[in-house]
């Protein structure tokens, strides 16, 4: 997945990057235009797997110029993908679908969560970063195969820079994986010009689909000092490293901090003012449109100013949500009794723990955001696994 404080290419370097690409567009686009004719006329809904959807477009990578571009044939299209093309797992399906169930007495309705599950995409109950997000896309996987020697192997790490690599049976098969060589079983072992290489392969290797969650599976790097990823056709397609993990983690911590930094900054400001009038300040104004641009309130926010991106307006509600009004919603006795009060896959709801849970993942997330002081990380992670236990449930 290409998170956005990852794309470091601009407009012009990406459209000259891919201007090679160009002479097959023609073909590209009359099969990406049958596919989508065929989910909105015929099937409904439609799996693709992210690299073909892609090179329909004439890439190899993401970026913001081709992800704004497939954004934009799609709501043109009236449809809708589920994940969206920058979350997507960079080796797995998107599943696409129709905005509206079609309204053809031969077409049902489309069931996006089994569409979903019987193709092998992202779970219903995927949150989060996962696992490919590790790595830019793209990203080629060095590796060794059954018959190269001890020496290649070594010159091999070094040229790549690796400290260990994957051995195959046969490097065109990635589904042929043997084990893992490391470069100090090779130097600082007993290996010789003799020695055959498979012979130091380690064989218990860890393997897991390229869409897990991230964070399920950070144990178990540190533990092996790292994992494979393979993709839905059982190929290794990369490993990730403690070390993917630590640049990852770090990237993620300095957002947070500078987040962090930047909040105790516009607090120490509004705490020099007297608290009422913040209060009186903060209720004068009813959302972000009629914020007054100047002193004479003739100029205020465009709905365009206020908006990221051009799909903010397709978006639900909910997507401007804070915790507290999560709670509100959940609270609301029409809603629950509409929606939750019911068994739901075999589950029974307790409203007083789902809202007491809710609470719990509020007054966490509000220490993790809102404290100038380290909070120990792991105090808090239960109160977020304890809502989000339930809220896979009705997904």
């Amino acid at each position: 997945m290409a998170e956005e404080g990852q794309e470091t290419v601009s407009v012009e370097e990406e459209s000259r990057e891919n201007e090679g690409d160009t002479a097959s567009m023609e073909d590209q686009e009359w099969s990406r235009e049958g596919f989508f004719k065929e989910i909105l006329e015929i099937s409904g809904s439609g799996t693709i797997s992210t690299l073909d959807l892609l090179w329909s477009y004439g890439r190899e990578r993401r970026g913001s110029v081709v992800n704004n571009l497939i954004m934009s044939d799609l709501e043109r299209h009236g449809l809708r993908m589920k994940p969206e093309i920058s979350e997507a797992d960079y080796y797995g399906n998107v599943l696409i679908y129709v905005h509206e169930p079609i309204e053809d007495e031969d077409c049902s309705t489309v069931d996006v969560s089994n569409e979903m599950r019987s193709s092998g995409s992202l779970d219903e109950s995927q949150m989060g970063w996962i696992l490919s997000s590790l790595k830019e896309d793209g990203d080629m996987l060095d590796f060794l195969q059954y018959g190269d020697s001890v020496e290649t192997a070594i010159e091999t790490m070094k040229v790549k820079g690796r400290s260990k690599l994957p051995l195959f049976f046969d490097g065109n098969d990635k589904s042929t994986l043997i084990g893992t060589v490391t470069l100090d079983d090779l130097t600082f072992d007993t290996a010789t010009k003799d020695s055959k290489l498979v012979e130091k392969a380690q064989t218990h290797v860890p393997v897991v689909s390229t869409n897990e969650k991230l964070f399920d599976w950070i144990p178990a790097i540190l533990q092996h000092g790292f994992v494979y990823g393979k993709n839905s056709e059982g190929s290794v397609v990369q490993i990730y490293t403690t070390f993917d993990v630590a640049m990852h983690l770090n990237s993620i911590a300095q957002m947070f901090l500078r987040v962090n930094e930047l909040e105790d900054l516009i607090r120490s400001v509004l705490s020099k003012i007297p608290s009422d009038e913040v209060k009186d300040a903060k209720s004068e104004i009813s959302n972000l449109h009629s914020i007054p641009l100047n002193s004479s309130g003739d100029m205020i926010f465009s709905r365009e100013d206020i908006q990221s991106n051009n799909n903010e307006a397709a978006q639900h509600v909910s997507e401007t949500f804070v915790f507290a009004d999560y709670m509100k919603c959940f609270g609301s006795n029409t809603l629950w009794d509409n929606y939750f009060s019911s068994s739901i896959n075999g589950f029974k709801l307790d409203k007083d723990k789902c809202l007491k849970s809710l609470n719990d993942a509020r007054l966490a997330r509000n220490r993790v955001m809102h404290s100038s002081s380290q909070d120990i990380l792991d105090t808090l992670i239960p109160s977020f696994e304890c809502l989000a236990v339930w809220l896979r449930k009705i997904k």
